[in-house]
């Protein structure tokens, strides 16, 4: 077997030759888990990587673009905890040759979660081994807020995802929510309030999501005062004082 044909290309009603199946390699290394436990356990060492240009071969003294490199390394990630470095090229994996990210995510998610794999790099231009105990790749976290949350003022807030987080410039260990809509007109606009805020605390206390954020505006509210909010904003830390009139009150 080849393959097993997952869809196929019909656009008159009969098949024309194209179709997309899913490898029999692939089949042959995920079929027991399926067996087993009914779904697919992939690998995970926490790393981001690129393709080598030629001028990134040239600066890390390459002889050739083969190979993963490391970009980026998440904390207290298995890779991490294994002590591999940005700017590694990791060029095998237990044997199996890496030449570009794609393989290295292969033979990664290949191995099965608690044991070692051996990655062969290259660092500062020569060649080593390390081993690393993978870890079960995460679920995509779940985004309990994805319609925007009324929280007051104005405000429209949401999750701080990880995609946002790096497009808001919010570093790691910075918490809050992020403020998707704001009414024109409201006092939050009025004070300068934007889409694309991070509300990282209310007042002297730091919020940590938006239910969070959320309780400490109403709370704010009630006690009838300007809210003071600090926002992340283009990476930048600011305060902003929301004037309120107390409920029941013009």
């Amino acid at each position: 077997m080849i393959g097993m044909t997952t869809a196929m290309l019909p656009p008159s009603g009969g098949s024309i030759g194209i179709g997309f199946a899913i490898p029999s390699n692939v089949i042959r290394a995920i079929a027991p888990q399926l067996e087993a436990a009914g779904h697919i356990v992939r690998g995970f060492i926490g790393v981001q990587t690129q393709l080598i240009s030629q001028a990134l071969a040239q600066v890390l003294h390459l002889s050739d673009r083969a190979g993963a490199l490391i970009a980026g390394i998440e904390p207290d990630s298995p890779a991490a905890r294994a002590g591999v470095a940005v700017g590694d090229v990791i060029r095998a994996v237990n044997g199996q040759p890496v030449t570009a990210p794609r393989d290295l995510v292969a033979a990664v998610s290949n191995v099965q979660p608690d044991r070692q794999a051996q990655p062969d790099i290259i660092r500062n231009g020569r060649e080593q081994s390390i081993t690393v105990t993978v870890a079960a790749l995460p679920e995509p976290a779940t985004d309990t807020t994805k319609q925007p949350q009324e929280a007051g003022l104005g405000l429209a807030l949401g999750a701080l995802s990880p995609t946002l987080r790096r497009q808001l410039e919010v570093a790691e260990g910075t918490n809050g929510a992020v403020v998707m809509r704001v009414e024109p007109g409201s006092p939050a606009d009025l004070a300068g309030m934007v889409a694309g805020d991070v509300i990282a605390s209310v007042g002297t206390v730091a919020v940590n999501d938006v239910r969070e954020a959320t309780r400490a505006i109403h709370q704010a509210q009630q006690e009838g005062h300007a809210v003071l909010v600090r926002v992340i904003r283009d990476g930048h830390a600011a305060f902003v004082a929301i004037d309120v009139a107390p409920p029941g009150k013009g």
